[in-house]
């Protein structure tokens, strides 16, 4: 699944953390918790 989010550019933000999972489905709400 990591692999699909790099393919999205998002390869930027830490894999590690649970908030990337969710960019996968809403980049948007996934961006907003990842600054918080």
């Amino acid at each position: 699944m990591q692999m699909i989010h790099s393919a999205n550019g998002l390869k930027s933000f830490d894999p590690k953390k649970p908030t990337v999972l969710i960019t996968g489905s809403n980049r948007g709400i996934g961006f907003a918790f990842v600054k918080h």
